[in-house]
């Protein structure tokens, strides 16, 4: 998944409900968790996020750091 963006990977309403964590991360400027329900297939299963936002030495967020786990 390294250097994909969500809308690559996720179904379009799943990907705008990412982009807006990440947005959320970014504006607040530390780390958020989330959970999710995702569809894979024919299952669905409960996806527990953490988030954390990397900022370079000017303050500009260059990178985001998820880690996900399924909690299902």
């Amino acid at each position: 998944l390294l250097g994909k963006t969500p809308a690559e990977i996720l179904p379009p309403e799943s990907a705008q409900f990412v982009i807006e964590r990440y947005q959320e991360a970014i504006r607040l400027k530390h780390h958020i968790s989330y959970e999710e329900t995702v569809r894979i297939g024919d299952r669905i299963i409960i996806v527990e996020t953490y988030l954390t936002p990397i900022f370079n030495e000017v303050g500009h967020c260059t990178y985001l750091l998820g880690v996900a786990r399924d909690i299902t």
